[in-house]
């Protein structure tokens, strides 16, 4: 298989009104790939007050730790998260939920984890469809 014959673990899910992004994932997260997601976000977030995302796991098969605590990720996704109002997130590990529970006093994020049964409530949190 050629490298532009891989399907992206990171795919960027086009909405049904500006200031709302949504992801899907699938597969391994690389700090190459949560880099991009902070890429996409950051562009989508230009020129809007506050932004709502939706991300929605479709196939996890982990992620590298160490992408996600280290000084350039922490500080670009405190750079690009400033706007991010409401965070839905769909499917993935069960732990998700228990995390957001636990970080919840210690945000500001609205943030919500939905089964993957529950999709339509996901988007319906964040006000927005895709299309």
């Amino acid at each position: 298989m050629l490298p532009e014959d891989t399907i992206p673990v990171i795919s960027k899910i086009k909405t049904n009104r500006a200031g709302a992004i949504g992801f899907s994932v699938n597969g391994v997260l690389a700090s190459s790939d949560v880099e991009n997601l902070y890429g996409l976000f950051e562009a989508e977030a230009e020129g809007q007050n506050h932004i709502d995302m939706i991300v929605i796991f479709k196939e996890y098969d982990g992620i590298d730790w160490e992408s996600l605590f280290n000084e350039d990720t922490a500080r670009i996704r405190a750079e690009a998260f400033k706007k991010l109002r409401r965070y839905a997130i769909v499917g993935g590990p069960s732990w998700l939920n228990l995390a957001i529970e636990f970080f919840r006093p210690f945000g500001r994020i609205e943030t919500k984890w939905f089964a993957s049964e529950n999709i339509d409530k996901a988007w319906d949190y964040i006000g927005a469809k895709p299309v």
